[in-house]
């Protein structure tokens, strides 16, 4: 008779372990955490059979992958490059046959897709997110929640296909713990999270204030990053080079030992020489000009400000030619021209300077050029009679970014970028925010070519930011009424933000309720700030542009 009860007694204990397993500690919230752009794994699927990269109709994982090899790259990349753009519907065209997706798909474990890239620890590392969050009794998939989705896309295209997916993910994990989630995430996780906090007030304007206790952005290019910019209209490969003038910079001091090659371009210059460097540039531009999300994390307006701020982004020293330089289209010259349209060399090659464009005519060699003009080129029976005219500079603000695409034939690119600046994410999520960023690392401000005309390598200012993202889009989020605090650490660099354990207690100290750990962070001296590793997503780079002098064969 009392073996009944006993078992009872068992069955009830072992019910309500198990309900409770996926439960955070008491008073404390489920934690679900975005990937950010290139930081996770992505697999594919390649059904054509007159490709060089076939997969056999099954999965695989090539994005993100440590063991891939250089043989791999060219699957790699031909699954990461895109077909085109609708501009009609913002979405982007898939190559046929061919599927890509986060690893393990939208519906399997998302952590398993971004808490390691190429081998590097971002959230599973020693002292990382991952093991402090379990330490407190958190629950990977329940508890702690990961979201991956394809990073290439643009934002209609999220919210086709992954938006819908998160927010079924953080509706299980509130309704499992009984609390509202914390999101947080590095990177583009910060701005792809907002533009999902936009979509569920399309839907539901009372949603987030139901499931969302608290928005934790690490290092968000809100308003994007002139480093991205860089690459959607120059060279991709200068984006990782630190390179170029800094007149406000007061040396700044980084960490030792945070993650990341401050020159990954040096390095590259030992085994990608001459035109070999020129190849890869061209191979991986090729690609990500066809990515939504690189336009989407180029710099745009910025609405924390009243009035909005449209702030300028390119010049172009030569950008205005003055009228008088081509009235004569045969004669015509460009700003920094050697000879004119036509093809008369100028007799001294240096004749105009890199600003100076010349107003020509012929005549023959027994006239006299008139006043005010120079014989430039002296023929056996012709002469060049010239004025110089000084070149205009063409400053583009980021609003006039469309334009200048347009204007050096990029009309896919143009599209893509008026799409981007309709949809930006420097508005207040409607949230409570806990924004954290670094500063005081030399970062892309601004940018200036000599010509539309001659794009291939950009002259870069610096500025504060933390080498990727510069301070006018980290700071956004400083200005919004939603904003509960702001931390600042000093010295590290972007994608070593997830490696420093003070940015980790402020996503435990949030998550767990722990108001007064939080309320009484400072900011931490730059000899005081505690790395957890010294491995980088800049790996991921590395070995992408390492197979390039291979795929120069194929492409």
């Amino acid at each position: 008779m009392t073996v009944i009860p006993m078992l009872r007694s068992v069955l009830f204990a072992s019910v309500f372990w198990l309900g409770a397993l996926g439960k955070p500690p008491k008073s404390a919230h489920p934690v679900v955490v975005a990937g950010p752009l290139m930081g996770q794994s992505l697999e594919i699927r390649n059904s054509d059979h007159s490709s060089l990269c076939n997969t056999g109709g099954s999965w695989q994982w090539t994005w993100g992958n440590p063991k891939i090899g250089v043989a791999d790259i060219l699957c790699l990349l031909d699954g990461l490059e895109l077909a085109g753009w609708d501009k009609d519907e913002n979405l982007v065209k898939h190559k046929p046959k061919v599927e890509v997706r986060p690893k393990g798909g939208f519906h399997q474990n998302g952590l398993e897709a971004i808490a390691t890239i190429f081998g590097a620890p971002v959230l599973d590392g020693d002292s990382h997110l991952g093991p402090r969050l379990r330490a407190k009794g958190y629950v990977d998939e329940d508890s702690f929640v990961g979201h991956a989705y394809d990073w290439r896309l643009s934002v209609h295209d999220w919210e086709v296909s992954s938006f819908p997916v998160l927010r079924k993910l953080i509706e299980k994990a509130t309704n499992s713990t009984g609390a509202p989630a914390v999101l947080t995430g590095i990177s583009m996780a910060g701005p792809y999270l907002h533009a999902f906090l936009s979509w569920t007030r399309k839907h539901d304007p009372r949603w987030a204030a139901r499931h969302i206790h608290a928005f934790i952005p690490v290092a968000a290019p809100f308003n994007g990053a002139v480093m991205a910019l860089s690459a959607v209209v120059s060279s991709v490969l200068q984006t990782w080079s630190t390179d170029g003038e800094c007149p406000r910079c007061d040396p700044p001091k980084v960490h030792p030992a945070i993650p990341g090659n401050s020159n990954l371009i040096e390095g590259m210059k030992g085994w990608l020489k001459g035109e070999a460097m020129n190849v890869a540039d061209e191979v991986v531009k090729k690609i990500i000009w066809n990515w939504p999300s690189i336009y989407w994390m180029s710099t745009g307006l910025d609405y924390s400000t009243d009035p909005p701020t449209d702030p300028l982004v390119i010049t172009m020293i030569n950008g205005e030619v003055p009228p008088m330089c081509s009235m004569d289209k045969l004669s015509a010259t460009k700003c920094g021209s050697t000879q004119t349209r036509e093809g008369w060399r100028f007799d001294d090659p240096n004749y105009l300077t890199s600003t100076q464009c010349a107003e020509c005519y012929k005549m023959n060699t027994l006239g006299t050029c008139a006043k005010g003009y120079d014989e430039a080129f002296n023929g056996w029976m012709r002469q060049l009679c010239c004025k110089k005219h000084q070149c205009n500079a063409k400053s583009y603000h980021a609003s006039e970014l469309p334009d200048l695409l347009t204007e050096i034939g990029r009309e896919d690119s143009a599209s893509m970028m008026k799409y981007a600046l309709s949809v930006g994410t420097t508005t207040d999520p409607g949230v409570p925010v806990h924004c954290v960023f670094s500063h005081n690392v030399r970062t892309f401000s601004r940018l200036s070519f000599a010509t539309s005309e001659d794009l291939d390598k950009a002259r870069v200012t610096l500025d504060d930011g933390d080498q990727t993202v510069d301070a006018n889009s980290a700071e956004v989020c400083t200005r919004w009424d939603s904003t509960v605090k702001v931390y600042r650490v000093p010295g590290v660099k972007h994608t070593g933000a997830l490696d420093v354990e003070q940015v980790l207690d402020i996503i435990e100290a949030v998550a767990t309720n722990d108001e007064q750990a939080w309320r009484g962070w400072r900011e931490p001296a730059i000899s005081d700030v505690r790395v957890t590793s010294n491995e980088s997503l800049a790996a991921a780079g590395d070995l992408l542009i390492s197979g390039m002098p291979t795929l120069s064969l194929f492409v």
